[in-house]
């Protein structure tokens, strides 16, 4: 050891300080480790919405219109409006035992509550056995699978609304004979949600027979695009991704979610909204035989549940370990026993997110078919929870405190609650108690709280630490937090 220079075994206090996460005042919800950094005694539990009393709230029909599905909502708020188009079809026939499927449409609704909703009169096109006039897109043969968002302003010229949909495929009735290219995903825009301007080419060729969806990255200014994978390994229900940063040219499509050894067979498709920072995906598990063995689900044979995905760029996904399903199917005999789909659009309320999916009295196979459009609902910001079952702690990331007051959304079971310590996030100090600021001048926060505020010493005022970057150590015992964040 002699001669050896000091530094190597007198340690140091020059530690760089590495980088916070910025949270603004966004709410923080804590399913991955975006800002968690550690846990000790929690879990995340993924909860399930729960289905609405006047389910099912559009029923397909009448007479050769079994079907429809694809529900994309949106509110208007500067209306007071909630908007919904879906896809529609007349299924009447059949080959070989199947159900065919002769003409595909989009339909319009409108309502004022979410839950009651009126078919306007749109007088745009007439389809033989459909007694509503809203149909709002009918020159598809089983195409449309609508997916609107309000236009990002750097295309808003082009109209208020931008939609990708589905025209044409194989069921044709010289659907063996069609080539996969016989589909086609359009690009349109419309003013008004009713009146549409597609565009003369398609952006994309190839089989794609699920909710095409989109949605628009602000951070990259980009459009992403969710649809089937066209490259694949023998099985085209796979999650594909693909982007374009002026709607003329687009990324080669490449698989961002397969199934593995815990999965179905099949990922029929994946739904994805932006919610507090988090792309949410609902991702489809179809239960197909796979043909090599496995992919099976007791009793479940030929339908669809839905499991939930998280993404922070919506490419990388993630999903909880023991893979719980977050929407599953009904009862038998129910309205939504053979499948289920959650549509395109989270509809924010002051206590809740309401969910529009569409379920089916039937598995995927030929049959008495009919669908529904049905609604369901979360607590704000109850995608997933962590909580302690006894007692546990959640230690977040570094952060640049905004300053405002802290805020939590919590449920605790009786004689439970949590507290919150404040502590240094910089360099050296990392994880040094702030004085003033410790569990024991925490105000316990107890009770299901969808936004409680904590305090410290009588005092909920956190100016003090504007700028400064700290971690929060929250300590639980019998309750689990489903999001916080800094606001006034």
């Amino acid at each position: 050891m002699h001669g050896m220079p000091g530094w190597t075994y007198e340690g140091s206090d020059h530690v760089v300080a590495g980088e916070a996460v910025v949270v603004g005042g966004e709410r923080q919800l804590l399913m991955d480790s975006w800002v968690v950094a550690d846990t000790a005694g929690c879990q995340r539990v993924v909860h399930q919405p729960v289905r609405h009393e006047a389910n099912p709230l559009i029923v397909a029909g009448p007479e050769g219109g079994k079907c429809i599905g694809h529900a994309n909502v949106i509110h208007d708020a500067a209306r007071g409006v909630y908007q919904m188009w879906t896809e529609g079809a007349i299924m009447r026939g059949s080959r070989a035992g199947r159900t065919h499927y002769h003409q595909t449409y989009g339909r319009y609704f409108e309502s004022t509550d979410g839950v009651d909703w009126e078919a306007p009169d749109l007088s745009l096109f007439e389809v033989e056995g459909i007694e509503d006039g809203n149909v709002f897109l009918a020159d598809a043969e089983r195409g449309v699978s609508p997916s609107v968002i309000e236009t990002p302003t750097r295309w808003r010229e082009r109209g208020k609304y931008l939609m990708v949909y589905d025209n044409g495929m194989m069921g044709r009735r010289d659907f063996a004979a069609l080539p996969a290219n016989g589909q086609q995903q359009r690009l349109a825009f419309s003013d008004d949600g009713i009146r549409w301007q597609g565009s003369a080419e398609p952006i994309f060729r190839g089989q794609s027979d699920t909710h095409n969806n989109v949605c628009y990255n602000e951070e990259r200014g980009v459009l992403m695009l969710y649809r089937r994978a066209p490259i694949n390994a023998g099985e085209i229900r796979r999650i594909a991704y693909s982007e374009s940063a002026d709607l003329i040219d687009w990324t080669q499509p490449r698989v961002i979610v397969s199934p593995d050894e815990l999965d179905a067979h099949s990922l029929y498709g994946m739904t994805v909204s932006r919610y507090q920072g988090v792309y949410i995906g609902f991702l489809q598990q179809f239960y197909l035989a796979d043909p090599l063995g496995g992919g099976m689900k007791p009793g479940k044979h030929m339908m669809v549940d839905v499991q939930l995905a998280w993404s922070r760029d919506g490419l990388n996904w993630s999903r909880h370990p023991g893979r719980p399903i977050f929407l599953e199917t009904g009862p038998v005999g129910s309205y939504d026993w053979g499948m289920v789909y959650v549509g395109k659009g989270l509809i924010e309320r002051d206590d809740r997110i309401d969910l529009y999916y569409t379920g089916w009295n039937f598995p995927h196979v030929p049959g008495e078919q009919r669908s529904h459009i049905c609604l369901a609902a979360l607590r704000k910001d109850g995608f997933v929870s962590v909580g302690a079952p006894e007692r546990g702690r959640l230690l977040t990331r570094p952060m640049v405190c905004p300053g405002g007051r802290l805020h939590v959304n919590l449920r605790a079971q009786e004689g439970g609650g949590a507290r919150v310590q404040v502590m240094r996030g910089d360099g050296a100090m990392d994880g040094h108690a702030v004085e003033g600021w410790g569990n024991e001048l925490s105000g316990a926060v107890t009770g299901d709280v969808l936004d409680e505020v904590v305090g410290w010493g009588g005092s909920a005022e956190m100016g003090a630490m504007k700028g400064r970057t700290i971690r929060l150590l929250f300590e639980m015992e019998r309750a689990e937090i489903y999001s916080f964040w800094f606001g006034t």
